[in-house]
């Protein structure tokens, strides 16, 4: 069912891979020319020197704490793409479709089957009575 789209989305790239290696080179020699400056020249290469110098005296003296975070952002990435551990889940104790999920959400939550866990869709809350 999926191998024309498997198929499509790899010529695709293919393709995009021989143009960009055959013929986008060839439109830059063509399209690019004239003169070129140097960077302190130009007045948006000097604003984003102006930016970026003093971030990359920051990282090279605080090396340290640059690659601490730069190690936190790549565990946390990698626990959003991979989840966390069984045993960390069980002991949250939130099974968001149980309907014993903590707070407001246990009352939006369906009470719950094996059937409702495989498709869980929060019902809409009551409506409001009027006094």
């Amino acid at each position: 069912m999926f191998h024309p789209l498997a198929f499509t989305k790899t010529f695709a790239m293919i393709g995009s891979t021989l143009l960009a290696v055959t013929i986008v080179p060839v439109l830059c020699t063509w399209l690019v020319r004239g003169p070129f400056h140097a960077e302190d020249h130009n007045i948006i290469m000097r604003l984003l020197l102006r930016l970026y110098e003093p971030v990359l005296d920051f990282a090279l003296r605080r090396r340290r704490t640059v690659l601490t975070l730069a190690a936190i952002l790549l565990g946390s990435a990698i626990v959003v793409a991979f989840g966390l551990p069984k045993r960390w889940v069980e002991k949250l104790a939130f099974a968001p479709c149980s309907g014993s999920s903590p707070g407001w959400a246990k009352e939006f939550m369906p009470p719950s089957t094996k059937a409702a866990f495989s498709t869980c869709r929060p019902s809409s809350p009551p409506p409001r009575s009027r006094r």
